[in-house]
């Protein structure tokens, strides 16, 4: 009686230990939080990338990430090994015949037979985590379009609405600055190391492009937008018999851009300053030619073209100061592109101007700031021909600035430009 009960327990146990297990790795926020952070470095560190390939005069590169997953499954089985139960039959061996009949001799049990036996269907295990992303390199003709077309007054808008630094985005966003005096032309550009090659001395006036800069945000200047709807597709002239001359027009947005001075933001960077910082104001109002510039800021728009085929692109990026001895002063503003902010900032990298190059920004008076040799306390680093190059953490207008190449690259990129589409799987 009580070996059969034993022999029952042994074999419920059995039945459980001989199954196999697995399991799937189904949660959601350590897996979303890992692959968003890798992600957001995968980012930063192209963007980084880019800025020292742009120091080293070598081509730039651009890819886009369409999606990304990840799977985590994990197996194991378990089991007894193979045994015998009760006592092992002796081993019986032929040793010769008498008197016609065999005869047998018992030696003992085998001494090669064992009681347990373990294998892989004993006790195993095992486990694949598995990462997918789809990696788009940015090569059409479109996206270089794009990148190379200087940034229009529209999206500079954009990003001061955003709230970056108006400061920032004037260093960024402008190439150089052409002023027009008594009918001759003056141009103001930022030469890194140089900074002298890019002033001018008028009328007993000396004036450099980090004045023009500074003067511009303590005036207000800013950008204003219009949007002007216009009729697209209607019909021909007369005579025409053709299909097209049956549609409906449809209608389609223009979107303007302009210069304008702000008063309020005039009055709001005057309340900022210090008094040292009130006295350089003063200074720099006294390179201007007059108190008055124009176009100031809500007031009426000239009347804008609205044939079939005009665009916002095709506004001049001008604004005016009128009253001066010299008659009415034009600035015109040449803007960058993406690929030009990039070419720009590695310039500043490779003659290491960036510590130079000062900012009114209290927090952070520097415009961009890499370091070399070491990735400690980094923001972000990467690694280029054996060096490592880092973004500090507390290099906060270098930040802001990664954050908007990054949006400026998206709004570049179409989704036709993400048609050819890798996949990648990397399997661990």
């Amino acid at each position: 009686m009580f070996w059969r009960v034993g022999a029952r327990l042994c074999a419920g146990l059995l039945a459980v230990l001989a199954s196999n297990c697995s399991a799937v790795d189904s949660s959601v926020r350590p897996r979303y939080d890992s692959m968003n952070q890798s992600a957001e470095q995968a980012r930063n560190e192209s963007i980084l990338l880019n800025i020292v390939r742009a120091s080293q005069d070598a081509p730039l590169n651009f890819v886009a990430f369409s999606s990304i997953s990840g799977t985590t499954q994990l197996g194991a089985n378990a089991g007894l090994p193979t045994f015998l139960l009760g006592p092992l039959a002796p081993l019986t061996v032929a040793t010769g015949a008498t008197n016609g009949m065999a005869t047998q001799a018992v030696v003992g049990p085998p001494p090669t037979q064992r009681a347990a036996l373990f294998n892989n269907s004993t006790l195993s295990g095992g486990g694949v985590a598995t990462t997918q992303f789809t990696v788009s390199p940015l090569e059409t003709k479109d996206f270089y379009s794009a990148l190379m077309r200087p940034v229009d007054l529209p999206t500079l808008n954009f990003f001061i609405r955003q709230g970056y630094s108006r400061e920032l985005l004037f260093w960024l966003f402008t190439e150089s600055v052409e002023e027009i005096v008594g009918g001759k032309a003056y141009e103001y550009r930022y030469v890194p190391v140089q900074p002298d090659k890019g002033c001018h001395t008028i009328a007993g006036r000396r004036k450099c492009f980090p004045d023009l800069i500074a003067t511009a945000v303590g005036l207000g200047l800013t950008v204003e937008t219009q949007s002007v709807i216009r009729l697209s597709g209607a019909g021909g002239g007369r005579g025409n018999t053709s299909a097209s001359s049956s549609r409906a027009p449809t209608t389609i947005t223009d979107i303007y851009g302009r210069f304008c001075f702000d008063r309020l933001l005039q009055d709001r960077h005057e309340l900022s300053l210090t008094e040292a910082g009130r006295a350089e104001g003063e200074k720099l109002k006294g390179l201007m030619w007059s108190a008055r510039h124009l176009p100031p800021c809500r007031s009426k728009w000239p009347k804008v073209s609205m044939e079939a085929g005009s665009s916002g692109n095709t506004d001049t990026l001008e604004f005016v100061q009128p009253g001066t001895p010299f008659g009415d002063v034009r600035y015109r503003i040449v803007t960058r592109s993406v690929f030009g902010i990039y070419q720009f900032l590695g310039e500043l990298l490779e003659r290491h101007a960036a510590e130079g190059l000062i900012l009114t920004d209290p927090d952070d008076s520097n415009l961009i700031v890499v370091t070399q040799g070491s990735s400690e306390g980094c923001f972000q680093d990467a690694h280029y021909l054996g060096q490592t190059y880092c973004i500090p953490n507390d290099a906060k207008n270098t930040k802001r600035i990664v954050q908007l190449l990054a949006q400026l690259v998206a709004l570049q990129t179409s989704t036709q430009d993400l048609a050819i589409t890798p996949l990648v799987r990397v399997q661990q």
